[in-house]
């Protein structure tokens, strides 16, 4: 599960691991998705960790980014 938090002016914020596995892709997928469709009218935060952005999580940003579009 990743862990999320709502602003108090309801930005919705998601914390993702930038190292993201293809493994891990899926999973993290589904949650975002799930979160996105419960704040449909929120903003929406992607926070990354310090590591290196991998390919996966880059694949995860762009969905993420499409589905609030």
């Amino acid at each position: 599960m990743l862990p999320v938090m709502v602003t108090e002016s309801g930005v919705l914020i998601i914390r993702l691991r930038a190292d993201l596995d293809i493994a891990g892709r899926a999973a993290a997928a589904w949650a975002i998705d799930g979160f996105l469709a419960a704040h449909q009218s929120s903003p929406v935060v992607l926070e990354l960790s310090d590591a290196p952005v991998s390919a996966a999580a880059v694949s995860t940003i762009v969905r993420a980014h499409r589905m609030c579009g």
